[in-house]
């Protein structure tokens, strides 16, 4: 199979790497050096323009962080849009707006391509691993020709439905993992009101596999009971996320839905301080929220 990635950085280049060590054709471009370096490295050749991915890939695989950079992939003159034709496949890897992802199907249906979505449930290690899991959206002809990569991608996929659907999903399971966030932020902070070391909550719930233990807790909870000290790098993917999110809650939605939606306030007030990833902001809010609330 020959397939093609466009965006090399953590899920694509670890993606292309999986595909490439499973035997596959693969071809890769990056405007990043750097990562078009790593993925050569892992036996993707490395392209130096969208035109010439194109001619080296039947199916291709756009895995982006940037939502400019998905429209001037698909919508540039050099853009899948105009380059790759009614026999090649496109699908959409990136985290996006279901509006968006429904204006880039339709651009490629217009001409008779073929055009899916496929958000991934996933982090990089789990990319090269060859563990995604797949939401896909799209037309049943679109599907059928992906499917071989679909099956290639990861370990299992699944139909949402129509254009769009999977872009809702993959939101909204964002939305969850986000909110599990707040709740543990906010659990933290009244921990340490009660005199109980945070880590020693997070250990607990972690160790005992309880209803409190999750994968947000194991990937991000040792960083929030640390949260002071925490120096890791702001992480501008969740400030996306939770703008996408807020999309799918307008008005009467928002109120119907108390939950979701006061999680995307709370990111929209705490997602500020550029030094710290995302987890750590939100504990640090919350202790400081709880402090201003119980002090004389």
């Amino acid at each position: 199979m020959r397939i093609g990635v466009i965006g090399l950085g953590d899920i694509g280049g670890n993606l292309a790497a999986w595909l490439a060590a499973a035997g596959h054709e693969v071809a890769g471009y990056d405007i990043d050096p750097a990562a078009a370096a790593r993925a050569a490295a892992r036996g993707v050749t490395p392209v130096g323009s969208r035109a010439e991915l194109v001619d080296r890939a039947d199916i291709i695989a756009t895995s982006l962080a940037d939502l400019e950079a998905v429209r001037t992939t698909y919508f540039a003159p050099d853009g899948l849009v105009a380059l790759a034709g009614a026999d090649r496949v496109t699908v959409e890897c990136s985290t996006l707006p279901p509006d968006f992802t429904r204006e880039i199907t339709a651009a490629r249906r217009k001409s008779g391509a073929a055009a899916l979505e496929a958000a991934v449930i996933g982090i990089g290690k789990d990319a090269l691993a060859g563990q995604l899991y797949l939401m896909v959206a799209g037309d049943p002809a679109s599907i059928e020709r992906a499917r071989p990569f679909l099956d290639a991608a990861g370990r299992g996929w699944l139909l949402m439905g129509a254009s769009g659907t999977a872009a809702v999903a993959k939101v909204l399971n964002n939305g969850v993992g986000a909110a599990t966030m707040c709740a543990i932020a906010e659990a933290l902070a009244l921990a340490a009101h009660h005199g109980i070391e945070p880590a020693a909550l997070v250990e607990a719930m972690r160790t005992g596999a309880g209803a409190g233990a999750s994968v947000v807790l194991d990937r991000h909870g040792t960083f929030m009971a640390e949260a002071e000290a925490s120096t890791r790098p702001f992480n501008p993917i969740a400030s996306k996320d939770t703008a996408a999110l807020g999309v799918l809650l307008p008005g009467a939605v928002a109120a119907a839905l108390p939950m979701l939606a006061g999680m995307v306030e709370t990111y929209r007030e705490t997602l500020t301080d550029a030094q710290v990833a995302a987890p750590e902001v939100l504990a640090r809010c919350a202790r400081q929220r709880l402090k201003e609330a119980t002090s004389p």
